[in-house]
């Protein structure tokens, strides 16, 4: 009865599980993640490494047809409030693609915040990832408000 029940349980687990199109990966790059830091080797990188983030993309489709022009959109926000935006054509079934900010491009950035990478095929998304507190960017004619605040203020009336 047991190994029956063992036998149904990891049949559901491999039935029910439903492979992901999209795996993001997030590292902060550092001198502790050193080969020479695990293995105590000298190495001229200790005195001065490599310090940022890394972003890595895998994608798997199964249902991947050559016809169809697909697309990563990668958008990265900083904490200095810009952001960037990238397209990678995407020609395979199976890849990845490795978004790093280092050393003086890191600093002058404060490091990445926040992170959205969509899948497209043609115009249709078909896939999407977020990062935790990714939300859509909210943008105020500032002009505009400050027009309208002054003119409803009430040292005016």
């Amino acid at each position: 009865m047991r190994g029956h029940l063992l036998l149904l349980s990891a049949l559901m687990l491999f039935v029910s599980c439903q492979q992901q199109r999209m795996i993001v990966e997030s590292r902060y790059l550092s001198r502790a993640r050193l080969a020479s830091s695990f293995v105590g080797t000298p190495d001229p990188r200790q005195y001065c490494p490599t310090v940022g983030q890394e972003l890595t993309f895998t994608w798997r489709l199964p249902e991947f047809d050559n016809e169809e022009d697909l697309k990563l959109l990668l958008t990265v926000r900083f904490r200095n409030r810009n952001s960037e935006c990238l397209e990678v054509p995407v020609n395979r079934f199976r890849g990845s693609f490795t978004y790093q900010l280092l050393d003086d491009d890191y600093w002058e950035a404060n490091g990445i915040v926040t992170y959205k990478i969509e899948l497209y095929a043609g115009e249709n998304v078909i896939d999407c990832w977020y990062h935790q507190v990714w939300s859509e960017e909210i943008c105020f004619d500032t002009y505009e408000a400050e027009e309208n605040f002054l003119d409803g203020a009430p040292w005016q009336l």
